[in-house]
């Protein structure tokens, strides 16, 4: 048996194994030629870069998911702004209806007047209408 550790570029042979954490299998098809290995060889990463390396994926994972958390909370505040700003214009919309309703019934008041205002009869009586209101004080 023999022990392996990689450190930076450089094979080293330590004392004493580091916790293990993977297991390598070295098989081959039939007829394929493998490299003479002991029963057991264990391999080493004395920086345990592996691990760091599995370590930062794992960070940032974490990262992108409070990340993604957050998109989602921006989201739903705007999706929450649009929904008021909606709801804001429905209303104006409707009000600017009923206002043109108003000035449409109005229009069409003054219409049905304008024919009488137009004739020798409304003539004669406007100014009879004029005396009587300052007469009333109004």
């Amino acid at each position: 048996m023999s022990l392996l550790a990689l450190d930076g570029d450089a094979v080293t042979v330590p004392t004493e194994p580091a916790p293990p954490m993977y297991f390598l299998v070295v098989c081959g098809a039939e007829n394929a030629t493998l490299p003479s290995l002991p029963d057991l060889a264990l391999f080493d990463d004395g920086r345990q870069s592996l691990y760091r390396d599995y370590q930062r994926a794992l960070l940032r994972e974490k990262q992108l998911y409070w990340d993604e958390l957050d998109a989602r909370q921006v989201a739903e505040g705007r999706l929450a702004e649009a929904i008021a700003f909606a709801n804001e214009l429905s209303s104006e919309r409707a009000a600017a209806a009923a206002l043109r309703a108003e000035l449409e019934a109005m229009r069409n008041e003054a219409a049905a007047r304008r024919p009488l205002a137009q004739s020798w009869r409304g003539w004669l009586r406007w100014p009879l209408g004029r005396i009587l209101r300052a007469l009333r004080g109004y």
